[in-house]
């Protein structure tokens, strides 16, 4: 597929899952149930949320044409009924610079019942969408109230291969550190709180994208994704300056 500058969004209910063609559906659009409780009806309008970021935080690097996961957190919609969240609406505003980046900002409409309970924290949810868009220009993710909370780079177009997700099985009991292959997985210790991923030899314009993990049993299963970009203009991207480590942190698969 040629690279295309639009963008496309896709909302739904599903739970998170990563797989090779990067995570697949993804969590929660409901719409407003007809038997909500009763009471006083107030319609909120592209409310305030803390943060709207990529998911795993580890994305930073993207195709042309990559679904990417995103998360919008602490979405102040001011109550949580029994039909959670009450959505009514989400849609987004899509804009592009002079100079070529892209900006994304997700807009929502809640039916809120005055007889839900209060809600302090506010709601986390995610959403997948596939971006399109040229190399080395970088895609924004903003705040309704127009804050940068995040961002990725577009690092390859239609001549770069293929994404490549490499799966490593940790054994916990065998010790906090397992290699396979180039890659080192480290797990969470007192004194190594984070659990991470070591490369020792990416490939000239190969990163590390993301890497999850799961739970079973003794066994932690790991699936970390690299993806190679086509060379680009020096200094766009470090990775394209030979064969390179790398490191990133491992989290859970939601």
């Amino acid at each position: 597929m040629k690279a295309r500058k639009h963008f496309r969004l896709v909302a739904h209910a599903a739970s998170l899952a990563f797989a090779a063609g990067m995570m697949a559906a993804l969590s929660a659009c409901n719409a407003p149930d007809q038997k909500e409780e009763e009471g006083e009806i107030t319609i909120l309008k592209n409310v305030s949320v803390d943060s709207v970021v990529f998911w795993p935080p580890t994305v930073h690097y993207a195709y042309s044409g990559d679904t990417l996961s995103l998360q919008m957190r602490g979405v102040q919609r001011q109550r949580k009924c029994k039909v959670n969240p009450l959505w009514d609406t989400l849609s987004w505003s899509f804009q592009r610079d002079s100079l070529g980046a892209e900006y994304f900002t997700p807009k929502s409409t809640f039916r809120i019942s005055s007889l839900c309970l209060p809600d302090p924290n506010g709601l986390d949810t995610l959403f997948k969408a596939s971006a399109y868009t040229l190399v080395g220009k970088n895609f924004y993710l903003v705040t309704p109230d127009g804050r940068l909370t995040d961002s990725v780079l577009f690092i390859s177009a239609d001549q770069a291969k293929p994404p490549v997700v490499d799966t490593l099985r940790h054994v916990v009991s065998a010790g906090f550190a397992s290699t396979h292959g180039r890659f080192t997985f480290r797990d969470s210790t007192d004194v190594h709180p984070l659990r991470t991923l070591e490369a020792d030899s990416l490939a000239t314009c190969e990163v590390l994208q993301a890497a999850v993990f799961d739970r079973r049993g003794d066994t932690l299963v790991v699936r970390a994704r690299t993806i190679r970009g086509a060379p680009i203009p020096v200094g766009i991207l470090p990775a394209c300056a030979g064969t390179h480590a790398d490191t990133i942190e491992v989290v859970p698969n939601l």
